[in-house]
């Protein structure tokens, strides 16, 4: 549960926060864009690559990667849920909540 307790802290990385489904809508079609996505991307891995290293590396274990790559990779797997549907609005406001939907876990993960 601690790993757990560590990907929603990094739920700030991605500037979750609640949202309408209209303002989720459009989240998905701006990270779409190339540029737009890479500068998320970009942005997403410098605040989370910040954290401690021992939050990183907590985060690395939680999404089984090395701690070196955990920040690039978290932030890639998020934002590639938010573009392919895989993350609903109700998963990427649970970044914000503190509760972790099982999906964005498993998402998070790379197993969904």
């Amino acid at each position: 549960m601690r790993r757990i307790a560590t990907l929603l802290a990094l739920g700030l990385a991605v500037g979750a926060c609640t949202t309408s489904e209209d303002g989720y809508a459009r989240l998905q079609r701006a990270v779409k864009n190339p540029d737009i996505g890479r500068e998320a991307h970009s942005e997403c891995t410098e605040i989370v690559g910040m954290k401690s290293q021992k939050v990183r590396k907590q985060l690395a274990e939680a999404i089984g990667v090395s701690p070196a790559m955990a920040p690039s990779i978290y932030c890639k797997r998020v934002f590639d849920g938010v573009t392919s549907g895989r993350l609903t609005r109700a998963d990427w406001d649970s970044l914000d909540s503190g509760r972790p939907t099982e999906n964005l876990i498993r998402v998070v993960r790379g197993r969904g």
